[in-house]
């Protein structure tokens, strides 16, 4: 006999996948944690879903440092960025100076890590169409490298 309001399985394990090649995301892979390895052949492009859902989530974790080339995030228009990205240039074995926010501004579609960039930084984006008819991904992360990481507008 089953029980009456028992929720149903759901496994606690994010389904992850290395990505070493350029990539667009479909909204069905929402939940997907990417394991991004950029492999120094050309810049890393990943494209998120241009017909994502409310809460459609993604995370990305860098393995190792970019090998020569930089790591994109971008967005198709018209849903930008909203939110900001945490920080920490490294020098040697530590920080050279405190934490800073690189925030993302009106129009910003695109986020690119550069290739200098420290392995275990990371990136979450949510869509949302809470605040916008158009929909926006709200993005957070931690960046531990020596050059700054941008949003732009493409």
């Amino acid at each position: 006999m089953s029980k009456v309001g028992r929720a149903a399985y759901s496994a606690s394990r994010a389904r992850l996948e290395i990505v070493n090649a350029d990539k667009t995301i479909s909204k069905n892979e929402s939940g997907e944690l990417y394991v991004l390895y950029q492999t120094g052949e050309g810049p890393l492009t990943i494209t998120l879903p241009s017909d994502a859902e409310e809460g459609t989530r993604y995370n990305f974790w860098i393995t190792n440092e970019p090998e020569g080339d930089d790591i994109i995030l971008s967005s198709p228009s018209p849903s930008d960025f909203h939110g900001a990205v945490t920080f920490v240039e490294m020098v040697g074995a530590g920080p050279a100076l405190a934490p800073v926010q690189v925030i993302a501004t009106s129009g910003d579609n695109t986020l690119t890590i550069q290739s200098d960039t420290d392995p275990g930084s990371w990136i979450d984006c949510v869509y949302s169409t809470q605040n916008s008819a158009t929909g926006e991904w709200f993005i957070c992360g931690f960046v531990s490298a020596d050059t700054t990481p941008a949003f732009t507008t493409v």
